[in-house]
């Protein structure tokens, strides 16, 4: 990472990554996101009216040099970090995702992302914890924003 705000929204961005451009090979990695398919514009505007805390959304062009979309010419959003304790950077992913989904259900395919979404537990809690753990329903994935509220998210 080649900055603090690339680290801040490396978490809810990097969802995104095996679906869409998340400008690696570019010089704004995790800052940006992108497609080929993508009306910049259009997707911008959409994000913003959903008025996520701490965070906007500008209209960019660029061509990826690696990964999801090489060397191809994409449309997306800047992501523009204002205030890194108020954003919920996996909530903005997950935005993201759905924005896309509702404005490009052929495109954008969010079946990339569910490898990262899985809720299966990859550790058994010790005697020693207090509270258990709870993974949510098999096929149904779950969110907690920032304020702590849980959101269900489901594509299809």
């Amino acid at each position: 990472m080649r900055n603090l705000t690339e680290a801040i929204l490396y978490p809810g961005i990097g969802l995104l990554e095996s679906a869409v451009s998340v400008g690696r090979g570019t010089d704004t990695p995790f800052e940006v996101i992108g497609a080929p398919y993508i009306d910049d514009v259009k997707l911008a505007e959409a994000l913003n009216r959903a008025a996520l805390p701490g965070v906007s959304f500008v209209p960019v062009r660029f061509t990826p040099t690696t990964s999801i979309h090489k060397d191809k010419p994409c449309q997306g959003v800047y992501i523009l970090l204002s205030d890194r304790d108020r954003c919920s950077v996996v909530d903005a992913g997950l935005l993201i995702a759905e924005t896309l989904y509702r404005f490009y259900p052929k495109d954008f395919n969010p079946g990339k992302m569910s490898h990262l979404l899985r809720t299966r537990p990859r550790w058994r809690p010790s005697k020693r914890t207090s509270r258990s753990r709870r993974s949510a329903p098999h096929g149904r994935k779950t969110s907690t924003s920032s304020c702590g509220a849980e959101r269900s998210i489901s594509f299809i």
